[in-house]
């Protein structure tokens, strides 16, 4: 039981690596409907006996991956990302501005092939693309650039394609670099994940909910929460704009030096503002969902009428169930492209 729920999460590791890397068009929004309270210092002690409540009833349902011991037991994560990013922080003779676009789609399926080991499919596809200007010594540098990968697991074995096309910094992709094919053994990646992941001792079903509302909570996130027996949990953390601001205002602090100092700049957020982390688990105690809303914009002053600005929009959403596409093409073992790495 040990090795499978050591396995089952390093699949789940490898699933938000893709899904950090395969993000979007900004198309996606990652928002969850529902009537939601606030967590306050006045009923946070009753919300947390709710949520303990509803925590324990999932742990005696086999927990949130659903019962792993029985034969039929299996367990999917589909993604769909998409993200928008663009920045103008220039002036008018040293320009700095770009535009970054990430969108994918993500299939992987877990299922018992005995009671010892767990047998893995996936599909996959990202494309990223990004245009920008820079102003260096030697003038202005552009970069248009975009790239595309597969992901297909099968058989054993994790297949990658990837093509890219366009100029980085001014130089074109060298030929022989546009198209690249490798495979490894899934055997590998859980490997390399189980060095990552820790494995939970004791009761591996039992995630903590309530001690995971308590510490986004502690983090300085807004939570908000929605708990029925129709619907079951819906947890949603936001970072208000005063956090954000911190956090860029550390990370300007890092470049003072050679930018301007935030004294100067006075930093603003549209009144928009969102960046909320949403968790569903439905009534019968399954892990559902978990996503990411963005509509992030920010302006600086920066001396000049136009003032150096930063947008990000986009969402990503994944899904847990039974519901999973995975599509594999035909003859991938015999296509020779595809060479394992050494």
């Amino acid at each position: 039981m040990k090795k499978i729920t050591s396995i089952a999460l390093a699949t789940c590791m490898v699933g938000s690596i893709f899904a950090f890397s395969a993000c979007g068009n900004g198309s996606v929004n990652g928002a969850v409907k529902g009537d939601y309270t606030e967590v306050t210092a006045e009923n946070q002690e009753q919300v947390m006996t709710d949520i303990q409540a509803f925590e324990t009833n999932v742990a005696a349902n086999g927990g949130m991956m659903g019962d792993m011991t029985k034969e039929d037991w299996s367990f999917g994560v589909s993604l769909a990302m998409g993200l928008d990013i663009s920045y103008d922080m220039g002036i008018a003779d040293a320009p700095n501005n770009g535009k970054l676009g990430l969108s994918g789609d993500v299939g992987i399926k877990l299922y018992k092939e005995s009671a010892e080991a767990l047998g893995l499919k996936g599909s996959g596809s990202i494309k990223v693309s990004t245009n920008t200007e820079e102003f260096g010594l030697t003038g202005t540098v552009n970069t248009d650039y975009t790239m595309k990968a597969n992901m297909y697991i099968t058989d054993g074995w994790m297949y990658m394609d990837a093509t890219q096309k366009g100029t980085m910094e001014g130089e074109e992709i060298p030929e022989e670099e546009q198209e690249a094919y490798t495979k490894m053994p899934v055997e590998t990646i859980f490997s390399m994940m189980e060095d990552l992941v820790p494995v939970p001792e004791g009761d591996a079903t039992s995630l903590g909910i309530a001690d995971l509302v308590a510490t986004l909570q502690e983090s300085g996130l807004g939570i908000s929460y929605e708990l029925s027996e129709k619907s079951g949990l819906k947890i949603k953390a936001s970072v208000s704009d005063e956090m954000l601001m911190e956090l860029f205002g550390s990370m300007m602090g890092e470049t003072s030096e050679t930018t301007l100092t935030m004294s100067m700049m006075a930093p603003t957020v549209a009144e928009d503002f969102a960046l909320d982390l949403y968790v569903v688990i439905n009534e019968k105690g399954m892990l559902e969902q978990v996503s990411l809303d963005a509509d992030v914009e920010i302006t600086i002053p920066n001396g000049t009428e136009t003032p150096a600005n930063i947008k990000v929009s986009g969402g990503v959403v994944l899904k847990m169930g039974g519901n999973v596409k995975v599509s594999i093409p035909d003859g991938l073992a015999e296509d020779t492209k595809y060479q394992a790495e050494q």
